[in-house]
C-alpha cells in the first residue's frame, strides 16, 4: 500500500515542518511493515511537502497510525501548522 500525503504549510512554518519531519521519518522507518517513507519539498513553493509512504499492507498502515510518534509528531505538532492536507491511499495494479 502506498500513501501520498500533500502538506500545504501555513506561511512562515515551512522550516519548522521540515525540522519536525527530519526527526519523524527515521522513527517511521523502524515500524514493522514500513517499506519506505520519503519526503519531498517543492522547489517552487517551500511551504509544500509531499510524503510518499509505502507499507506492506493495511495492518502496517494501522500500526503506523497507532504509533505514539504518529500522534506526538504528525498529529499534535505538524498538523496544526498546515493550511491544507490531502491524503491518498493507493494500491499497485
Amino acid at each position: 500500500m502506498t500513501i501520498i500525503a500533500t502538506y500545504d504549510v501555513s506561511e512562515g512554518n515551512g522550516d519548522k515542518v521540515a525540522e519536525l519531519l527530519e526527526g519523524y521519518v527515521p522513527r517511521v522507518l523502524t515500524e514493522p511493515g514500513c517499506i519506505a517513507f520519503d519526503v519531498y519539498r517543492s522547489i517552487d513553493n517551500p511551504n509544500r511537502f509531499v510524503l510518499v509512504e509505502q507499507y506492506t499492507g493495511q495492518a502496517a498502515v494501522d500500526a503506523h497510525i497507532a504509533a505514539d510518534h504518529f500522534d506526538e509528531i504528525a498529529v499534535q505538532q505538524i498538523r496544526p501548522l498546515l493550511a491544507n492536507r490531502s491524503v491518498d491511499f493507493l494500491t499497485k495494479q
